[in-house]
């Protein structure tokens, strides 16, 4: 992390927060991942946690909103076949999950009154029954902190009951309920052995297996000593359990070979589920498995969802490089200097291309979400760059009636986005307007930023710096969801003009990536269009119009490391002086001392000898001035060079007008590799006219003390170069003690004696 100065810490953190927007904190693996095709857009709630994500789990933010899990519904379908399907489902599952009175035969309830009618108590008493447990199945806390399991006697009669229970009737459905009470009941009060003899009695054998099978195989997971066979568990709980996925997700030993736990599976559907599993525990790729899975179990919701989950990871492998210059988000360390290599990009579009050939070599009448499939086929053709097969199958999707809204907004997306890399021109095709704006309308940043990327990519900077000034608005919908969506991106360079090195806002990578000519461009453009009527046009300009003045504020600083001072000041003067007065903007708090004073340790702080404010304007206007004055033949040129030298002494990373030449300051002294860097850090600029004035010095006291301050920049420098802060007397130094013996202790030792010098002229 780098560090901020004392001075920078008490104001510059709220500042920069505000109007840098790129904020006090690194985006997280989710935020830098590059998302185009939503997995929830295909409706697999129950698989919705395990889709492709940065984190281990998929963002809940991003959720479908409430829904009842597949293995609730499977139980409530056979309470229902139980009772010949004749009660309403709603109400079979409000007397079973909710507070419907089981007892009372008047019931409002079709299924209670069912079972009364039916004088089914068996059923009644083990609803009954099961409600009693409820209580009890979790883990309770020891006030005591004894750290012992809490061993409750309650958990044991319930236990004991529902055993007794179990052996007595002969209704085999209620007989296998009461022992998956028992063994619930059990795993909360630590009776491994007991889960594992009730379970061998009424559950290992049992053929016909449904939810409540494989929800006491579910804590048979945690009790299983066998790695092989507790995989082989997991699996089929993952597989038929869909409620309990999160939970049994990492019981599953990715490290026992798959061909081990396959031993135990007895069918297809077994052999699937092994497979299902090892798939979902696998952050690579998974092509392989996808294969196997389709052979054994074509008509899949795990399979589909698996395809699902592989063109996530290559659109993260290929695109979050591709885009943002981040490495993908599974990679180890995202963080690492330099750029993820194209080779590596290239052999995912590769990868790409095996799992085309896969979906082409498949009978998707047999699958079980064609359209999906067609879906990634489209997409594919994309990441493998076949950008007139892509567009001929989105077209073909776009045809199809029967599909929601959701769908048909992920085509146009994916449509604008393969235009845009498929045509020979590069602007803004006007198919994808509208496409544009609905998307950043929606916080669809993410979208908007590959659009920008492309147009980049094509020459078209001037579009894509408008595109990319839309980002990341928070505007009404200013939450966390916005945030989460927001994209980041670096330079190619890795610049490192901000407090970190990756950007989240237009201005500030426009002044990292961004030319004079391609900033010249783009002010052009806003300027003819200022009274443009089109809604796409004001749309476009709506941000960059607004931020003209900054723009000239921005083309006069990129001048200004070119040390071009007469075209740095044309464009200055473009800027409302308003800019430089506001509230909103650095300038009052960081322009706030006078340039052209320095002593031989002041940098930032404000001194007795800043009794005036400049502009930038002002500042180049006069640094001109005194320019012309020191390069004529006037008597007082020692004088106008020694207040140009610390102008520009106070225009790099130690002074007090900073600002001139860069938009933020660390006192780390990082590299951020914009072209005048060398200067900014080593004061060569300033260290030249030092040794001009002493030069045209009129007396030795006047030329010592050019000296001393050409011997300060030229510490900077070493320090810079060298990274060391120790150094012994460099070369001004030296050269002082040698050519003004008399003033050098003075010079070196006192820090009061500036003035005296300064003065003696």
């Amino acid at each position: 992390m780098k560090r901020l100065t004392a001075f920078l810490l008490i104001s510059a953190i709220s500042f920069l927060t505000k109007l840098f927007a790129c904020g006090p904190y690194y985006p997280y693996g989710e935020d830098i991942r590059f998302v185009l095709l939503r997995p929830e857009t295909f409706r697999y709630p129950d698989f919705k946690l395990f889709s492709y994500a940065a984190s281990i789990f998929y963002d809940p933010e991003y959720r479908l909103g409430c829904y009842v899990s597949t293995s609730t519904d499977e139980n409530i379908n056979l309470w229902w076949k139980r009772c010949k399907k004749i009660p309403l489902l709603n109400d079979v599952y409000n007397a079973v999950y909710l507070n419907d009175d089981i007892n009372f035969p008047k019931s409002a309830n079709s299924f209670i009154r069912y079972l009364h009618q039916k004088k089914d108590t068996e059923a009644i008493r083990y609803l009954n029954f099961a409600r009693k447990c409820v209580p009890l199945n979790s883990i309770l806390s020891d006030p005591w902190e004894r750290n012992e399991t809490s061993i409750l006697p309650q958990r044991m009669r319930l236990i004991d009951e529902a055993l007794k229970t179990a052996s007595r009737i002969n209704d085999e459905d209620l007989k296998r309920r009461y022992a998956f009470l028992a063994i619930r009941l059990a795993y909360y009060n630590s009776e491994r052995e007991t889960i594992k003899k009730i379970y061998n009695q009424y559950f290992l054998h049992h053929q016909q297996k449904s939810i409540i099978d494989y929800w006491s195989m579910y804590f048979m997971t945690f009790v299983e000593p066998s790695e092989v066979k507790r995989n082989y568990y997991t699996a089929q709980v993952f597989m038929h359990a869909p409620d309990k996925r999160f939970g049994i997700f990492f019981m599953y030993d990715k490290n026992v070979p798959v061909s081990k736990t396959l031993t135990l599976a007895h069918n297809s559907d077994e052999k699937a589920a092994v497979w299902m599993m090892s798939a979902f525990r696998r952050t690579g790729k998974c092509l392989d498995i996808v294969k196997q899975l389709y052979s054994l179990k074509p008509n899949s919701e795990g399979l589909s969802f698996l395809l699902l989950r592989e063109v996530n990871k290559l659109e993260d492998w290929i695109y979050t490089p591709y885009y943002t210059n981040f490495y993908p988000s599974i990679e180890s360390d995202p963080w690492t200097s330099g750029f993820y290599p194209a080779q590596l990009i290239q052999n995912d579009r590769l990868y790409a291309r095996e799992l085309l050939n896969f979906i082409d070599s498949a009978n998707l009448k047999k699958v079980e979400n064609p359209l999906l499939w067609r879906t990634a086929k489209a997409y594919l053709h994309y990441m493998t760059q076949e950008f007139d097969s892509s567009l001929v199958q989105i077209n073909l999707l776009l045809k199809e009636k029967r599909t929601s809204k959701e769908y048909r907004r992920q085509l146009l997306m994916l449509k604008a986005v393969c235009t845009t890399a498929w045509q020979t021109d590069s602007q803004i095709s006007t198919g994808i307007k509208p496409v544009l704006m609905r998307e950043h309308a929606l916080g669809n940043y993410k979208f908007v930023f590959a659009i920008a990327r492309e147009l980049e990519y094509k020459g078209n900077t001037t579009d894509a710096a408008l595109l990319l000034s839309k980002l990341n608005e928070a505007g009404d919908n200013d939450n966390y969801y916005n945030l989460r969506a927001g994209t980041y991106w670096y330079t190619k360079k890795r610049h490192h003009t901000l407090y970190v090195d990756y950007y989240y806002d237009y201005f500030f990578y426009l002044d990292a990536q961004y030319t004079i000519q391609q900033i010249t461009d783009l002010i052009a453009s806003i300027k003819a269009h200022q009274n443009s009527k089109d809604k796409f046009s004001a749309w476009k300009y709506a941000v960059a119009q607004k931020d003209l003045p900054r723009l000239y504020d921005l083309l006069g600083t990129k001048y200004m490391r070119q040390n071009n001072l007469s075209a740095a000041l044309k464009s200055f003067e473009k800027v409302a002086d308003t800019l430089w007065t506001s509230n909103y903007y650095p300038y009052k708090t960081y322009l706030d001392a006078n340039p052209f004073y320095t002593n031989f340790f002041n940098e930032h702080a404000k001194t007795k000898a800043d009794t005036v404010r400049y502009t930038k304007p002002e500042i180049v206007r006069k640094l001109i001035h005194y320019l012309n004055k020191a390069e004529s033949q006037t008597k007082d040129r020692d004088y106008y060079y020694f207040l140009v030298a610390s102008c520009y002494f106070n225009m790099t990373q130690y002074g007090n007008s900073w600002m001139m030449k860069r938009y933020y300051w660390t006192g780390g002294g990082d590299k951020t590799k914009l072209e005048d860097d060398y200067e900014y850090f080593t004061c060569s600029l300033a260290k030249r006219y030092y040794m001009k004035a002493k030069e045209a010095a009129k007396n030795k006291k006047f030329a010592a003390l050019c000296l001393r301050m050409a011997g300060r920049c030229e510490t900077y420098k070493i320090r810079y170069q060298t990274g060391l802060w120790d150094i012994p007397l460099n070369y001004y130094f030296r050269k002082l003690k040698r050519e003004y013996p008399v003033s050098y202790d003075d010079l070196m030792s006192n820090c009061e004696s500036f003035t005296s010098y300064y003065n003696s002229r």
